[in-house]
């Protein structure tokens, strides 16, 4: 009986200790490609793995900004969280929150690049980035 009680105690203080592991962020698989934006052409878009900085921009943050100068979308990027991505793959702790996701030269607040992290869960999402060439 002690064995078994003994078993079940040190089980669930070990289920426990796994769930306060668990942590906030974000991973994926992160593609980049270059169009003229019509919107027949996104179809044809070639994707590479994307290497270069990520940006996570605070959903609120930009929809609040009073934006009069392009100035003012660097100084927002260069102020929120970065991280650096090597051929494509996507591993982050992120605070919970709503985030706009920019690639280095990509600065688009749209449903498309837009995601929830949940507090305690690893959010698994890819995105693709295109970049307009006109």
């Amino acid at each position: 009986m002690r064995i078994l009680f003994l078993t079940l105690l040190i089980t669930s203080l070990f289920s426990a200790c796994l769930k306060d592991d668990v942590e906030t962020g974000i991973s994926g698989y992160i593609e980049y490609g270059e169009s003229d934006c019509l919107p027949s052409d996104e179809l044809n878009v070639e994707f590479d793995a994307y290497s270069g900085e990520l940006f996570f921009i605070v959903k609120e943050a930009l929809d609040s900004l009073q934006i009069e100068s392009f100035d003012d979308i660097i100084q927002l990027r260069n102020n929120s969280i970065s991280v650096q991505i090597k051929q494509g793959e996507l591993f982050t702790k992120l605070p919970a929150g709503d985030y706009y996701v920019w690639a280095e030269n990509i600065y688009e607040g749209s449903e498309r690049y837009t995601l929830s992290i949940k507090h305690g869960e690893i959010l698994n999402k890819d995105i693709k980035f295109i970049r307009c060439l006109h």
